[in-house]
């Protein structure tokens, strides 16, 4: 008996996974349609993903370490200096952001 519950998440394992395949065989078209928007949204997010995956890659970290450093050394010399950079480079940012958007903005399907 020790056995069975010292192993019970095999036997649960396969119970699941043979109930799933007597259901895949006797409906197949239900499993389908049933499984296809997981799949969907599977491939739309591996696309996000190796879009942000890339962007990563692509990141200078030197520079972006170089300008924390001058954040940093702006804020303890002159406080209200560092809200002035900031507005610039958020205004950067938005800028960059919306150029993007406007050249890279994917196709959103939307079936339901």
């Amino acid at each position: 008996m020790r056995y069975v519950f010292r192993n019970l998440h095999v036997f649960v394992f396969a119970f699941v996974f043979v109930f799933l395949a007597l259901v895949v065989a006797h409906k197949p078209q239900e499993a389908v349609r049933y499984v296809q928007p997981w799949v969907e949204d599977a491939v739309e997010l591996q696309d996000l993903a190796n879009a942000v995956y890339r962007e990563v890659a692509q990141t200078d970290w030197k520079g972006a370490s170089d300008e924390a450093l001058t954040l940093f050394v702006a804020a303890v010399r002159m406080p209200s200096l560092l809200f002035e950079r900031l507005a610039e480079k958020v205004e950067g940012v938005e800028k960059d952001m919306q150029r993007r958007s406007a050249v890279d903005a994917p196709e959103v399907s939307n079936q339901v």
